[in-house]
């Protein structure tokens, strides 16, 4: 997510992270945060998309009781479908 951005041309050693060390906001952040691969502006995009659906049905698209479920129904659950009772263009939908 946006918490962690830094200026690409840094060079600075403060703003590196290490492998293990989980950074950022579990509710919006991307799966392959959780699996500890090498992450790149793809992980930002996909912080919007969870943004985008909660904008459009008023509720986070993955849950759970602490931040390790959350991260885990990033990674491994299935995208849920968009609550019947909003409308959202499908075409929006299969963004």
């Amino acid at each position: 997510d946006f918490g962690i951005a830094k200026a690409r041309e840094s060079s600075d050693e403060t703003f590196k992270t290490r492998a293990g060390l989980v950074l950022g906001t579990p509710l919006y952040m991307a799966p392959e945060q959780a699996y500890e691969r090498e992450v790149d502006g793809r992980a930002d995009l996909y912080s919007v998309g969870v943004m985008l659906y909660q904008a459009l049905t008023g509720q986070l698209p993955f849950r759970g009781g602490n931040a390790f479920e959350v991260l885990l129904a990033h990674r491994d659950a299935p995208v849920p479908p968009f609550p019947a009772d909003r409308f959202v263009p499908q075409a929006l939908q299969e963004v």
